[in-house]
């Protein structure tokens, strides 16, 4: 499944951006969940976090970079990078690029 997810966020790159059609992604993986000294901390605050209740279950993210370069008039090389962060279902959570 996480192929087809990694496969859909190149065509989106590469329709949004052509000039990435040739670089092959960098995949990070995560998994983001609240640390038990944060759950201690608000345990003490009187704020207990029920996390299944709160939607604070566990998350699997990937991050998926492009990274290009291009050739200024000097000859020196500027970085383009593309990253997009997307959670198991594919949904992108976030995107930044330059």
């Amino acid at each position: 499944m996480m192929d087809d997810i990694i496969k859909k966020i190149k065509e989106k790159v590469i329709n949004e951006n052509p000039e990435f059609k040739d670089v092959e992604p960098i995949v990070n993986e995560e998994v983001l969940e609240i640390t038990a000294g944060i759950k201690e901390k608000m345990k003490k605050m009187g704020k207990e976090i029920n996390q299944t209740k709160q939607g604070f279950e566990k998350k699997k993210i990937k991050t998926i970079t492009f990274k290009r370069f291009a050739v200024a008039e000097d000859g020196a090389k500027i970085p383009i990078v593309l990253r997009i962060t997307v959670d198991e279902k594919g949904k992108i959570l976030k995107e930044s690029g330059n």
